[in-house]
Formats: C-alpha cells, sequence, structure tokens
C-alpha cells in the first residue's frame, strides 16, 4: 500500500501539481474509494479521508498530509457523501 500510494503521489498528483502550477487557479479533489488500514489490509466501513487542493487557498494549518490519521484530526465530517462535491464547488456544504 505505501509503495503504491508513492507511486501515485510521485507519478499522479505530483505531475498534475507541477503541470497546472502555471495555469492559473485551480481545485483538485483526491479521495480513495473506500478506507483500508494498513493494520488490517482490507476493506473496512471507516470514514474515507479526502483532501480538496484549492491553489488560491492557504494551507490548512497542521494539515501537513493526506492520511487517515491526518484526516481524522480535522473537524470537517460528511456523513452524506453526495455532499462532497458541493463543498468541492462552492466551498460550503450545502
Amino acid at each position: 500500500k505505501i509503495e503504491a500510494l508513492e507511486k501515485f503521489d510521485a507519478k499522479i498528483v505530483g505531475y498534475l501539481l507541477k503541470a497546472l502550477r502555471n495555469c492559473g487557479e485551480f481545485k483538485i479533489l483526491l479521495l480513495p474509494d473506500h478506507a483500508t488500514p494498513l493494520e488490517v489490509a482490507t476493506h473496512v466501513s471507516d470514514p474515507v479521508p479526502f483532501v480538496i487542493y484549492d491553489s488560491s487557498q492557504p494551507k490548512a494549518e497542521g494539515l501537513d498530509s493526506f492520511d487517515e490519521v491526518t484526516a481524522a484530526k480535522s473537524d470537517l465530517y460528511l456523513s452524506q457523501g453526495f455532499k462532497l462535491m458541493d463543498l468541492f464547488i462552492t466551498g460550503k456544504i450545502l
């Protein structure tokens, strides 16, 4: 899992962020389709962590990585997954 995430970060997310830096403001929403903690190495019903990167906004204090532990530190929790797109598009939960 760690190797796959490192490759995804370097070859896809890193590539996109570098390519988009010269294109003006942009947003990226990144999330898995399910949680898979290393301890159990299988899908679980835990909340799915997500990150919204907005190039026009400063980075949130204390949220320096994208993982289950860091996501749990955030006070943001969506009990209805469909509201994630509202948050991504408008910046607020409708």
